[in-house]
């Protein structure tokens, strides 16, 4: 990955769409970004302008067993979306990517979230609806990129000890 360059990461729903997350050019943090049709196209119209130096293919965030069909609908779009990345004529097409299949639960990023400062910069707020119950995960997919992309930047970048020494 070229020096301040970010990484982008993608998480398919169960339907056509899909949530973008973008990391800081430090690789210590995730924000989500966009949602949009999983497309390589799509893709590089919502990337357009970004310095986006490689992807990363994530699963959702899992809340309980029930989840389990969205999981294998997610690889499954995630499969089709990386075969359709790679016969892509550039832009998108062109940069590496890589699968990340941690799966998390919504449990474990909300303890993650209030214990610990890197986690802390994530915008969770939808991860709830006003009722307090889950939202819809297709309706986050962003927010799950984001989950995604921090789990990786945790755990391979070791944020700020890394960035900052």
């Amino acid at each position: 990955l070229p020096p301040y360059n970010v990484v982008a990461a993608i998480v398919c729903g169960d339907g056509r769409m899909c949530g973008i997350a973008l990391s800081d050019p430090y690789l210590s943090c995730a924000t989500a970004f966009a949602q949009v049709e999983a497309s390589p196209c799509a893709l590089q119209r919502a990337l357009e302008g970004m310095p986006v130096g490689g992807l990363l293919l994530g699963l959702p965030m899992i809340a309980s067993q029930r989840d389990a069909r969205l999981l294998r609908a997610s690889c499954r779009r995630r499969h089709r979306l990386s075969a359709s990345l790679l016969r892509f004529p550039g832009g998108v097409g062109r940069l590496p990517f890589a699968y990340w299949d941690a799966r998390q639960s919504v449990h474990e990023t909300r303890r993650l979230h209030s214990s610990d400062a890197l986690w802390d910069a994530l915008d969770l707020s939808d991860l709830t609806t006003p009722s307090g119950t889950s939202a819809r995960p297709d309706v986050l997919l962003p927010t799950h990129a984001a989950v995604s992309l921090q789990s990786m930047l945790f755990d391979y970048c070791d944020g700020w000890p890394n960035t900052f020494g």
